[in-house]
């Protein structure tokens, strides 16, 4: 990254240029993976939110604990519902990560 930058600055370009046009590409798809990856990680956080989160609202994971260790056997496939929606979501995710990622490389 420092060579690019010095032939940036070379070149003549201001700092705020070399941050837009040098350094935020060169970045780019590790801050996308990264920002993916931590999404899917919070979206299906079960432990923190559930020991220190508030009770309103509460995240998914932790509404379909609820649901599905509440006594009223009714309420599992509402549980089992919403786990599958929030696999579904971070498996959408994931898939529209993968098209971008591929498409940067001009396939």
């Amino acid at each position: 990254g420092a060579d690019y930058e010095e032939s940036a600055r070379t070149l003549g370009a201001s700092p705020w240029q070399r941050f837009r046009y040098v350094l935020l590409p060169l970045m780019g798809p590790g801050l996308l993976s990264t920002a993916v990856i931590v999404f899917a990680f919070m979206f299906g956080s079960f432990e923190i939110p559930l020991l220190l989160g508030a009770r309103y609202p509460e995240v998914l994971p932790v509404m379909a604990y609820r649901l599905y260790v509440n006594p009223d056997l009714g309420l599992r496939p509402q549980a089992l519902a919403i786990g599958v929606l929030t696999t579904l979501i971070v498996v959408v995710l994931l898939w529209v990560y993968r098209r971008l990622l591929a498409g940067g490389r001009g396939r």
